[in-house]
């Protein structure tokens, strides 16, 4: 404010000056038009490099940036520390012209003043940036639009033009710290915040020496958030060295709260040591999710398509640890050196090096995960070193579901070192139709993918995100929930929840998880909704074990995670079956509630797991059930029915028989049919193995046998068969005999002596399709089986042979087998044969220390030996456990595989255990040169260490070595740890592997496909149980020969079985009604049924004529491939729809010139066109792409064309200069007028030619200027009024570039323009300077308040300081300087939230001091209720630590209860027969006590005593029981309770939940009815009412002392109590009539309040 004296001095300076100007210059006359110019025109365009002008702000403070000038001011208030400032760009804005280059200023150019506020660009571009950051200038290390983000937020921007990373630190100052510079088009270093939905086009250089560059498309260092952001700016270096951390999207991701979200590189990016599509490295606990790079990516060394590095793990506050993650990712670009005559080392194409960096981490490593990606790298050079197509060095960590595209001498990863290495599922190499087929995406990398259209030419086929195709607006709510989700992980709430904390953490995970897959609005309403409820009923923890309470937390969300997975994967389960789900994640999580010890909770965790896959298996089953109980039942009635014996023994098969098929006929579950069909079979073989068979061998007898003409014995018993071992084993020259079997033979369970015991056995057996029974070895020296050695002198071989016995042996074996222990062909070209031979032989081998012995179903070892059309239905066990190295192999068909083994055409369905190694087909293939083709396991593997379904472990030694056109359906350890578990390797060292499938068994739905492997494939692929069944892995089966064929007699679960397990018979009637069941008549229209109808008919008649197995095959096939030709109505329709795709995007093609569009439009135009595109070719009906059509034309339409864009510009400029003539008026000798038209005269000059001639009032100008010069000339004025006016002038042009500093300035010229007279004042040359001066400064001081408003950030108790500093600005302003600050409201606010914090914090204290809560804890308690009361419903909202209030209440409550049954146990006394009440109470008050309750009732055995007394008096025949008791009506003993009750507790009562997350209530069992009814009026108010908490407490106390009144209460009440019925009935009439007067006025007050009411205590 002017005060007196000051005014009087710049008077007398304005007189001085005047009456000098009047000496020097009393002969000069200046007349108005000669005055020269002092105003410069209005920078237009680009920011000048220098300029600073204060942007508007809307009403909540958010400053509205319009140009280069006020973006520069509002990067100079954050650099100069008001960082929480928000801003909002409201149009395209450039930095400079094409050709000038003036630096950007950086907004938060520091680490001491980062940007903390929200930066929205709402779409809008920055365009022609130039940012450099050079040793000239070392402070500025982080290099961007905005320089570092510490909390803030930047959204919907696009920038364009250059960033050079100039700082060279290489050996000086930060040169080791690699956080030390960064840069990136949107900002150097996110510390924390989030980057969302940007794109740059900007283009990034790197200039000097230095070890961590950290050069991103968008970000130079992320530790926060980077979501939906797209790079389309090139990224290059022309130096050859220290370029460390250069990726598309940003430069490191780094921190356990870093990640990359929805983002895709779409520009090479050049760099030099750890260079990725997305980033250079991620390091320490940061994730990459749903990301995508479609560009080449170049450099030296540690290059990837998705991340160059990967390594570090975070660590959060608890101590917990988070290791890195890439998930759901893929790289279409290529990997290349720095340069074309660079090689590149430790390249891979999602990963370059992953894992430990240092080997002083190798005792404890990084265990980084990738997961679901895929790569098409090929390399342009195949001499890079540890290249690899999806990781080129696999240190440390986990891989699975990661595909690679095969190449020519490429391998999934370049180089591994296995020993911190897992697999979590498949790793593979595929073919390019196979990664772009709908069975690959849909099977094998799952739902984040979708399979790619055919029109889709963004990734020429290969399958994409589901994200990549959502519209706008989807998107845009995705992007809301993700950061409403991530809202939660704050330090406030770190401090809130304490060690729940971590439930936190993992809830937000896991639905973060779940948005990936969302593809619909309802979809994502629901996850987020199921997000809020589950995040709302985490409690704030108490001080207890800290690492219990984490454990109990982590394991409930483990279970939830669990049953959420296992219901996925099984959508179609019932809505009972889900809530029974439900019902057991919720049972397991009270007992982990209750868990005392980590162990505990280990145990409970576990068997939840247990019982959830148990639960799923019966649902898996309990759909078959019928199905499953007619083959059970088929297959009881056939089972060795065709076996004749003596009368007394098949009525004894016969008894158990029938009861067998009683018991499934009842049987109510598949566990149940499958239990009942085991058993009886077992009894059935237990009693035919006792029957001595006529003919049976007694076990000493020797019976020569006949020798045919061709020298083959022919065997018919098993004395014969006994003498042909004899001969074999104790005879020399007897070694090559050969024999035939002629009937069914009997070995009567006598022990027998293998044939090759004793002497190799060298000749050929043929078992003639015939069976030996009764085969029992319990002891042998090394071999094991029917024959025990057999080696090969020429083509010998077994055949035709069925065994069925034991082998038990408790001495030494080295090698045991159904058929054949050990078997050695003579070399690879001649090799033995073992053929058509199946074992039912249960092998247990229990003492057994060679090392490298192995047991089989049909061989313990083998070399040089066919096997073909062999099954095996026993089990194999080795139960010795090895010690000091020594390894054991089992096999469902051979154990150890040594070299030039095949097995064709086998399969196995018996159990195979190992304590070392054990495969479901072969345990160790342990050689070179073996195959494995065309076989399956459905038996169980079991092993500590090495367990497959397929084999146990392929060794390094299996070099050439094969397994194709395989699958196993057997689980893998169901009830047994180990390691190396695999359903279908254990380990892989070695081999090639096509075409394996495993059923992804409900069961065991966290089995990796291997366990091990050395080379980092992991072959197969997981299938459901309806994929398994199905036509198109039937044909993939059959691509080694057609040997599959479907399980038409449920022998498998209808999954594939061998052709040759079925007869001609069987085939054709399956093959019949499976064509007959193929398609269905509703699925054509009447004439294409028809032709259905007809192939159907002809295909039948072919089938029932074949007379091969082959030939029905290809009958089958050829039917149902000419009926696939046929359309159906849903391919019609699909081809309706494709039809109108083609047509809606070749219009799209053609619909705009884009070249006559600005480059601004033209950005936007390919936005509407590329989403337009995306939304038609994933469009699911006409009519959806009929509206993004014209939706798409709807956005281009309503931009301008540059030519419309420069009218409307040029119109716009017109019009505000017509303005500015037209408020002219009429023309007077005026000051004003004056400065009117030469505001006018100033716009009008300021426009281009074109402009101009738009002006319709210029005329009107002129005849102004002209009219105001006539009257000029018309008014005399001395040379004095003359010179006062220079004077003034000058006064007004010493103004200059109006700033803070320029008040003086403005308030003399303003001082001195007022003092002249009216015709001096129209002698002043520009006064509207003055004017104007007068508005920016005013506008220049207010926005000192107006940011220092704005940056106030969070209001605490401490802000008393910073808000009384504002308000002084503020009060210190004008009348109208406090009109241009548009958030003094936020300020007032501010004053009031911390009134309000304020009275809060007292009682944030009261509750804090609570401490631990006991029955002396009332008076506390009591008045920490009253203190809460008395705050208002803004300051409760206040009450951090509100939910400890009511934990304290909860607790007080529970320990009154206690202690209430507690005195009413021992106010008992003696018990006598009038006891009866006394004890009736005490009962009955501890049984409505919760379980926790009543585990702390200290005398419950004297209530029990008590009991027992009363009982025993009671039983006396003098003595009847009280007929009160029995004779008191529901209603009554209600009332009466409420009554009693309402003394019991001082503090009782219930809580409404509302703004504050409470503990669970106990339920309340005695309300009254005007209780119920209140509740009923709460759950109908509004959402937001509902957030209103009113807590209401029962007035009354009973003391300790009133204990022993309460029986004699009760009595008395009952000898009333006809007499009260009638008053209870009018009572209740009265009481619902108030209920619903009141709940109606409560409504009507509700419904009037639109202010959160008041929540209070009362007691």
């Amino acid at each position: 404010m002017w005060n007196y004296r000051k005014k009087e001095k710049i008077r007398c300076r304005i007189l001085v000056c005047l009456l000098a100007f009047f000496i020097v210059s009393n002969t000069l006359v200046v007349s108005a038009a000669e005055a020269p110019s002092l105003i410069s025109g209005k920078m237009a365009g680009p920011w000048d490099g220098k300029e600073r002008r204060v942007p508007k702000t809307d009403e909540k403070g958010t400053f509205l940036i319009t140009s280069g000038a006020e973006l520069a001011w509002f990067a100079d208030q954050v650099n100069q520390g008001k960082t929480k400032i928000n801003a909002s760009l409201e149009n395209d804005i450039e930095l400079n012209t094409f050709n000038s280059y003036h630096n950007w200023v950086i907004i938060g150019d520091s680490l001491e003043h980062p940007f903390q506020g929200t930066f929205d660009g709402k779409g809008h571009n920055i365009g022609y940036l130039w940012v450099e950051i050079t040793q000239e200038h070392p402070e500025k290390r982080y290099a961007g639009v905005f320089g570092v983000i510490d909390g803030g937020t930047v959204k919907n921007l696009t920038v364009g033009g250059t960033v050079i990373h100039g700082l060279g630190t290489y050996g000086g100052e930060g040169a080791y710290d690699e956080l030390y510079t960064a840069s990136g088009a949107i900002a150097g270093y996110v510390k924390s915040g989030q980057v969302i939905g940007c794109t740059n086009y900007a283009m990034t250089e790197m200039e000097g020496e230095i070890m961590y560059r950290n050069s991103g498309g968008l970000v130079g260092i992320n530790s926060g958030t980077i979501l939906r952001c797209t790079n389309y700016g090139d990224i290059s270096t022309k130096l050859g060295m220290s370029q460390r951390h250069v990726g598309g999207i940003a430069g490191m991701v780094h921190g356990k709260n870093a990640s990359v979200w929805y983002c895709e590189n779409r520009h090479n990016i050049k760099g030099y040591y750890e260079v990725g599509g997305i980033a250079g490295a991620v390091k320490n606990g940061g994730e990459i999710q749903s990301c995508s790079n479609f560009n080449k990516v170049q450099g030296n060394s540690i290059l990837g398509g998705i991340a160059g590095n990967v390594t570090g793990t975070g660590t959060y506050s608890d101590g917990s640890k988070k290791e890195c993650l890439i998930k759901n990712v893929y790289s279409l670009g290529e990997i290349g050196g720095w340069s074309k005559n660079h090689s590149a080392s430790s390249t891979g194409g999602i990963v370059g090096v992953m894992g430990y960096e240092r080997w002083t981490e190798e005792a404890l490593p990084p265990l980084p995960v990738v997961e679901n990606a895929y790569t098409t790298v090929q390399y342009s050079n195949d001499l890079y070193s540890n290249r690899g197509s999806i990781i080129g060095v696999f240190r440390s960590g986990v891989i699975g579901n990661v595909y690679g595209q095969i190449y020519e001498k490429l391998k999934p990863c370049g180089y591994e070192e296995n020993k911190a290495t897992s697999y979590s599922g498949a790793v593979q190499m595929k073919k390019e139709e196979t990664l772009k087929s709908k069975k690959f995406v849909e099977s094998e990398l799952g739902k984040p993918f979708m399979k790619a259209s055919k029109k889709d030419k963004d990734t020429n086929g290969y399958p994409k995100l589901i994200w990549q195709k959502n519209g706008i607006s989807l998107t845009e709510q995705i992007d809301d929930a993700i950061l409403e989700l991530r809202g939660w992980l704050s330090e406030e709430n770190q401090k809130k929840y304490g060690s729940a904390y971590t439930q936190i953490e993992n809830t937000v995970t896991k639905y973060l998880g779940q948005l990936e897959l969302v593809d619909s609005e309802e979809r994502l309403n629901q996850v987020m909704q199921d997000a809020r409820e589950a995040l709302g009923k985490i409690k704030p923890s108490q001080s207890i074990d800290k690492d219990l309470v984490e454990a109990i937390d982590n394991g409930i969300i483990t279970l939830e995670e669990y049953r959420d997975k296992v219901m996925a994967e099984h959508s179609e389960l019932t809505e009972v079956q889900v809530k029974e789900l439900d019902t057991l994640v919720k049972d397991f999580s009270e007992k982990l509630e209750k868990a005392k010890s980590l162990e505990e909770v280990k145990l409970l965790v576990r068997d939840g797991k247990d019982a959830l896959d148990g639960k799923i298996a019966e649902y898996e089953e309990e759909k078959r059930l019928e199905e499953i109980r007619a083959n059970g039942l088929k297959e009881l009635e056939g089972y060795r029915a065709e076996e004749s014996f003596p009368a007394e023994w098949m009525e004894k098969i016969a008894k158990v028989r029938e009861d067998g098929l009683e018991n499934i006929r009842k049987a109510t579950t598949v566990r149940e049919v499958t239990s009942h069909l085991k058993k009886a079979k077992e009894e059935i073989d237990k009693i035919i193995h006792t029957i001595p068979e006529e003919g049976a061998w007694d076990g000493t007898t020797l019976e020569e046998p006949r020798k045919n003409e061709q020298g083959v014995y022919e065997i018919y018993n098993g004395a014969q068969l006994a003498w042909f071992a004899d001969q074999v084993n104790h005879h020399q020259g007897m070694q090559d005999i050969n024999g035939r079997l002629y009937d069914n033979i009997s070995l009567g369970n006598k022990s027998w002596s293998p044939i090759g015991a004793k002497e190799v056995y060298r000749g050929s057996f043929d078992g003639n399709g015939y069976t030996v029974r009764g085969l029992l070895v319990d002891k042998a020296d090394s071999y094991a089986g029917l024959f025990g050695a057999i080696y090969g002198t020429d083509t010998q071989s077994i055949q035709n042979l069925t065994v069925d016995g034991q082998i038990q042996c408790s001495k030494t074996v080295d090698y045991a087998g159904g058929i054949v222990a050990y078997i050695y062909g003579k070399n690879p070209s001649i090799r033995n044969a073992v053929i058509n031979c199946h074992s039912d032989v249960d092998i247990t081998l229990s003492k057994v220390k060679k090392n490298g012995a192995s047991a089989g179903g049909i061989a313990g070892y083998a070399k040089y030996t066919w096997f073909r059309q062999c099954s095996n239905t026993g089990d194999v066990i080795i139960d010795s456990v090895g010690k000091g190295g020594i390894r054991f192999y089992t096999g469902g068909l051979i154990g150890n595989t040594v070299s030039d083994v095949s097995v064709r055409q086998s399969y196995n369905a018996g159990f195979v255990h190992a304590e070392y190694c054990a495969g479901g087909l072969v345990g160790n293939v342990g050689g070179a040169n073996c195959q494995i083709t065309s076989c399956y396991n459905s038996g169980e593997t079991s092993a500590s260490t090495y367990s497959g379904g397929l084999a146990g472990v392929v060794s390094a030694a299996a070099g050439g070595s094969s397994v194709s056109w395989c699958y196993s359906s057997g689980p893998v350890n169901l009830e047994k740890s180990g390691e190396y578990l695999g359903a279908l390797f254990g380990g892989t060292q070695s081999g090639e592997y096509a075409n394996l499938y495993a059923w992804k068994r409900p069961d065991q739905t966290g089995r990796a496909l291997v366990g091990f492997s050395s080379d980092a494939t992991s072959p197969g692929t997981f299938l459901s149980d309806i994929e398994l069944r199905g036509d198109t892995v039937l044909n993939s089966l059959n691509a080694g020969g057609s040997y599959f064929i479907h399980d038409y007699l449920g022998f498998q679960n209808d999954f594939p079985i061998l052709s040759w397990q079925l007869t001609l018979e069987d085939l054709k009637s399956g093959a019949v009604t499976e064509l007959q069941n193929f398609v269905s008549q509703e699925d054509y229209t009447e004439e294409n049924w028809a032709l259905v109808e007809a192939l159907i008919v002809q295909g039948t008649e072919r089938i029932y004529n074949s007379s091969t197995m082959d030939e029905v095959k290809a009958v089958l096939t050829e039917i149902k491939e000419a009926i696939y030709q046929i359309e159906s109505k849903e391919e019609a329709a699909i081809k309706q729809l494709e039809e109108k795709k083609e047509e809606a995007l070749l219009i799209l093609e053609q619909y705009v010139d884009v070249s006559l569009y600005r480059e601004a439009e033209q950005i936007l135009i390919q936005k509407y066109l590329s989403d337009a595109k995306k939304l038609i070719v994933y469009a699911e009906s006409i009519e959806a792409v009929e509206r993004y059509l014209a939706e798409a034309k709807e956005n281009i339409d309503a931009l301008p064309t540059k030519e419309q864009y420069e009218y409307e510009r040029d119109v716009k400029a017109a019009e505000e200069v017509d303005n500015l003539i037209g408020n002219i008026g009429e023309v007077i000798w005026a000051d004003y007028v004056k400065t009117s038209i030469n505001k006018a005269r100033v716009a009008y000059d300021a426009l281009t030619e074109s402009q101009k001639a738009l002006v319709t009032l210029y005329q009107v100008l002129l005849d102004a200027e002209e009219e105001y010069d006539r009257l000029a000339a018309e008014h005399e004025y001395t040379e004095e009024d003359a010179a006062m006016a220079a004077l003034v002038d000058e006064l007004i042009a010493a103004i200059g570039e109006v700033t803070l500093d320029s008040g003086d300035a403005i308030k003399e010229a303003r001082y001195a323009y007022d003092g002249l007279s009216d015709i001096q004042k129209s002698l002043v040359q520009h006064p509207e300077i003055l004017e104007e001066s007068e508005q920016k400064y005013d506008e220049l001081c207010a926005a000192e308040v107006v940011a220092a408003i704005a940056s106030m950030g969070e209001i605490t108790t401490d802000s008393l300081e910073l808000l009384q500093k504002i308000q002084t600005m503020y009060d210190s302003l004008t009348e109208n300087q406090k009109t241009f600050v548009t958030n003094y409201g936020k300020l007032q606010e501010a004053v009031v939230q911390y009134e309000n914090l304020l009275a809060a914090q007292s009682v944030v204290e009261m509750i804090a001091g609570i401490g631990e809560v006991t029955l002396e804890s009332k008076t506390v308690i009591t008045e920490t209720i009253e203190a809460y009361n008395q705050l208002t419903a803004e300051q409760q909202v206040l009450v951090s630590n509100y939910e400890l209030l009511l934990a304290a209440i909860e607790k007080y409550d529970s320990l009154s209860a206690i202690a209430y049954v507690e005195q009413l146990i021992g106010q008992i006394g003696a018990v006598s027969t009038s006891s009866g009440n006394a004890i009736w109470l005490a009962r009955d008050s501890y049984n409505r006590l919760t379980p926790e309750q009543q585990a702390q009732v200290g005398n419950l055995a004297v209530l029990e005593q008590a009991e027992a007394a009363y009982e025993a008096l009671s039983s006396q025949p003098e003595e009847d029981n009280p007929p009160e008791l029995e004779e008191i009506p529901k209603e009554q003993e209600e009332s009466d309770r409420e009554e009693i009750e309402s003394e019991e507790n001082m503090l009782s009562g219930t809580v409404s939940k509302g703004g504050h997350s409470s503990k669970k209530e106990q339920k309340q069992e005695n309300k009254n009815k005007d209780a119920e009814n209140k509740e009923k009026s709460k759950k109908e108010e509004t959402k937001e009412e509902q957030k209103e908490q009113k807590i209401q407490w029962e007035e009354g106390e009973v003391k300790p002392d009133k204990a022993g009144a309460k029986a004699d209460i009760a009595v008395k009440k009952m000898e009333t109590m006809k007499k009260q019925k009638k008053n209870l009935k009018i009572l209740g009439v009265i009481l619902v009539a108030l209920a619903v007067v009141t709940a109606g006025v409560g409504v009507a007050v509700k419904a009037a309040d639109k202010q959160r009411k008041k929540k209070e205590v009362h007691y």
